[in-house]
C-alpha cells in the first residue's frame, strides 16, 4: 500500500516489433516548438499528489499509474525548458515541497532493480517464447525505465540552484545515488561499450535485422536493462555537475559527502582520461572511433575526435566546479595523491579544449600553480581525523529489516503472475511513450487493441495500377536510416547530417481510405539551410538499399514583416511513388537579422501500408505545407 507522508502539501521507445503501430485519424505530431504535455493546473494537481510506495508496490497498477504521471511531469519539464517558457513543474516540486518524494521514488527503483529484480528474472522471462513472456517483459522493462525517467526529471530541475537548495537533507541519498553511478560508469565501462554493437562489414544488413528482431524475451530484457542502467549513470554526471555548481545551497552533510567520503574529484578524473562514451570498433583493417551523442553511437572521422561532445563537456563542467567552488575549496585538502590524480587531466587540456570551453583556462591556470606546490602524503593529514556522518534516511527506510526473497514471491503471486498485454495500465503508458496524449482528445481516448494494431501493420490492401514495381517493393522494406544532405551531395561546407528515429511508427489514414506508415527521424544537429536551398533525401532500408530523393527549391518566406510562421513544412518526394519525407523547417529568430534564416530539425518519413484509390500522403499541418 502507498505510504502516507508527512510532508506538507504545497523521454524509450517500446519495440514496434512488439506493440505494432497507431491508428490515427490526423498526425499531428507537436514535439517540436513548444507543445506541452500539460496545463499548469494539470501539473500541480499531479505533484500534490505524488506519493511515497513500498518496496512491494512496486511495479503494481496504482505505482505504474504515478510512473505515467512522472513521464509526463517530464516531458513538460523539458518541453518547457527547450521552449524557455514558464517552468511551472519546477514551481509545482517547489511549492509542494515535492523535491523529495521524487529522490525517494529514485532510491526505492534503484533498490528494487538492484534486489528484487533479478529474483524475477527467470520467472519473467524464463517461460519460454510465448504471449504471456512477452507481456512480463514488457512490464518489467516499464519499471526499470522509471529509474530514468526521474533522472531525467531530476537533471532538468536540479539546473536551478534553488531547486537544488529545496532538496534539502534528501539530498544525502541524491549524492550517495550519484557516487553509485559514477562507480557503476567506471566498473561496467567494458559492457557498456559493447551495447548496440555496429553490424559487421561482412554481415548483410537484412541478417543483422533479423538477429536483433529474433532475439528472446530474456536477451532483449537483460539488454533493455543494461541499456538503462547506461542511460542513467550518463545522465548522472550531468545531474554531478549541477549539484556541484550549486552545493553552495546544499547542507553541511551533502557537501561532506561530495568532499570526504566519495571524493567526486577523483571519481571524474577517470571519467575524462577513459570516457565510456567513446568506442572504437574494428571495420575491417579500418579502425573507426564512435562517440555517444543523444543516445546513440556516431561514428566520428578521425580529424573531429577532438570535437567535446554534450557528455564530455557536462564531465569538465563537473571537474571545474569541484576544483574552482569557493565551498569546496575551503574543505578539500589536496594531498599527494589528489594532486597526482587531478593533475593527470592536465594534459587534455589544451588550445582545442580551451577554444571549445573557454571557462576552463581558470582550471588550467589551477592546475599550473598546484603543480608547483608541495602537498602532504595522505597518512600525514587524515591521522588524526575523526569522521561522523549522518545516515541518508531514505536508503535506510526502504532496506531495513528487508526480506528481499520473502519479498519476490509477494510480488510474483500479487503482480507478476496475471499479466496482460491488453492491461488498461500498460496501455495508458504506450499512448504516454508514444506521444497520443498530445493528439486530439477523442482520439487518445480509444482503447488501444495491440492484435487489432499488428493486424493492420501485416494488411497489404495493394491496388497495383497506383504503384510502380519500386513502390510496390517499398511494401515489405523497413526505414532503418535517414540523413538529409544538399541537392547537389555533401561537402565539407555543408555535411550530410544524419538523423535518429524518434517515437514508435504510425499508420497515418487518410480521408481517401488510403494508409501510410509515419515514421518521425530527428536530425543529430539542426541543419541550417538558406530559403532558397534545394535538399536530398537519402532513406536506407533494411535489405541494405537506400534511394535518395531530390526535392525542388524550398522557397521558405524570408522577410520578417509580418513574421512567417515559426515552423514550415516542405515534402520531398511523392507517396504516389512510394516514398516521401516531409521536413521540418524552424525558423531562428536572431535579433537585427534583416531576413529570416531556417533550420531543418525533422524528417517526417512516410511509405506506404494500403492503397486504395488516388494515393496521397496526409500532411502533418495541411496548412503550412509546401510540395516541392
Amino acid at each position: 500500500m502507498p505510504r502516507d507522508t508527512s510532508r506538507p502539501k504545497s523521454q524509450w521507445s517500446v519495440p514496434e516489433e512488439r506493440l505494432g503501430g497507431i491508428e490515427i485519424a490526423q498526425d499531428r505530431d507537436e514535439s517540436f516548438g513548444g507543445a506541452h504535455c500539460l496545463s499548469v493546473d494539470e501539473a500541480e494537481r499531479i505533484v500534490e499528489n505524488l506519493t511515497e510506495f513500498d518496496l512491494q508496490d512496486v511495479g503494481n497498477k496504482q505505482w505504474l499509474e504515478q510512473h505515467g504521471q512522472i513521464e509526463k511531469l517530464n516531458q513538460q519539464a523539458h518541453a518547457s525548458a527547450r521552449d524557455k517558457s514558464d517552468e511551472f513543474v519546477l514551481e509545482a516540486f517547489l511549492t509542494f515541497d515535492k523535491l523529495g518524494t521524487l529522490i525517494y521514488d529514485l532510491i526505492l527503483i534503484e533498490t528494487w532493480r538492484e534486489r528484487v529484480y533479478p529474483l524475477l528474472v527467470e520467472h519473467l522471462v524464463g517461460g519460454g517464447e510465448n504471449e504471456a513472456t512477452r507481456s512480463r517483459a514488457m512490464r518489467a522493462y516499464f519499471v526499470l525505465y522509471h529509474e530514468a525517467t526521474v533522472v531525467n526529471l531530476l537533471e532538468c530541475l536540479c539546473y536551478h540552484a534553488h531547486a537544488v537548495g529545496a532538496v534539502k537533507d534528501a539530498s544525502l541519498d541524491l549524492t550517495d545515488y550519484c557516487a553509485r553511478r559514477l562507480a557503476a560508469l567506471h566498473s561496467r565501462a567494458k559492457a557498456f561499450r559493447e551495447l548496440n554493437p555496429a553490424r559487421n562489414p561482412d554481415e548483410k544488413p537484412a541478417d543483422f535485422a533479423d538477429k536483433l528482431k529474433n532475439r528472446t524475451a530474456r536477451e532483449e530484457l537483460e539488454e533493455q536493462a543494461l541499456q538503462i542502467e547506461f542511460t542513467v549513470s550518463v545522465s548522472c554526471v550531468a545531474l554531478v555537475r549541477m549539484v556541484c555548481e550549486h552545493v553552495g545551497e546544499l547542507t553541511v552533510a551533502a557537501v561532506s559527502r561530495i568532499v570526504d567520503k566519495h571524493d567526486f574529484l577523483l571519481s571524474v578524473i577517470p571519467l575524462i582520461e577513459h570516457p565510456p562514451w567513446t568506442r572504437a570498433r574494428q571495420d575491417g583493417t579500418k579502425r573507426v572511433w564512435q562517440k555517444l551523442e543523444n543516445g546513440e553511437w556516431t561514428d566520428v572521422p578521425h580529424d573531429r575526435l577532438l570535437d567535446v561532445t554534450k557528455l564530455e563537456a557536462q564531465a569538465w563542467f563537473a571537474l571545474y566546479w569541484l576544483s574552482m567552488h569557493q565551498e569546496i575549496r575551503k574543505r578539500y585538502g589536496f594531498d599527494a595523491y589528489r594532486k597526482q590524480t587531478l593533475l593527470r587531466a592536465r594534459r587534455f587540456v589544451n588550445d582545442v579544449l580551451l577554444d571549445q570551453i573557454p571557462v576552463l583556462a581558470d582550471l588550467q591556470r589551477f592546475m599550473d600553480e598546484l603543480a608547483i606546490v608541495s602537498a602532504p602524503e595522505p597518512t600525514a593529514v587524515n591521522d588524526r581525523m575523526g569522521l561522523m556522518q549522518q545516515v541518508a534516511a531514505f536508503q535506510e527506510s526502504i532496506c531495513r529489516k528487508a526480506d528481499y526473497d520473502a519479498l519476490a514471491k509477494r510480488q510474483i503471486d500479487e503482480i507478476w503472475s496475471s499479466v496482460s498485454m491488453k492491461d488498461d495500465d500498460l496501455t495508458k503508458l504506450v499512448d504516454i511513450y508514444a506521444g497520443d496524449h498530445l493528439l486530439e482528445e477523442e482520439a487518445s481516448s480509444k482503447p488501444l487493441d495491440l492484435d487489432a494494431l499488428q493486424k493492420e501493420l501485416q494488411k497489404e490492401n495493394v491496388d497495383s495500377n497506383n504503384l510502380d514495381e519500386q513502390g510496390l517493393a517499398r511494401l515489405s522494406r523497413d526505414v532503418v536510416g535517414v540523413s538529409i544532405e544538399d541537392a547537389r551531395g555533401a561537402s565539407p561546407h555543408k555535411p550530410a547530417i544524419k538523423a535518429s528515429k524518434r517515437g514508435e511508427a504510425k499508420v497515418v489514414k487518410a480521408a481517401d481510405g488510403n494508409s501510410l506508415r509515419r515514421e518521425k527521424w530527428v536530425l543529430e544537429r539542426p541543419k541550417p539551410v538558406d530559403v532558397d536551398d534545394s535538399l536530398a533525401v537519402v532513406v536506407e532500408f533494411g535489405d541494405g538499399t537506400a534511394e535518395r530523393i531530390v526535392g525542388k527549391q524550398l522557397n521558405l518566406p524570408s522577410l520578417l514583416v509580418p513574421p512567417p510562421p515559426k515552423k514550415q513544412w516542405r515534402q520531398v518526394g511523392a507517396v504516389a511513388e512510394g516514398l516521401t519525407a516531409q521536413l521540418l523547417c524552424v525558423r531562428d529568430e536572431v535579433a537585427g537579422a534583416e531576413k529570416a534564416t531556417y533550420f531543418v530539425e525533422a524528417a517526417f518519413v512516410s511509405t506506404p501500408v494500403s492503397v486504395v484509390g488516388d494515393f496521397r500522403a496526409p500532411p502533418p499541418d495541411s496548412s503550412q505545407i509546401g510540395i516541392l
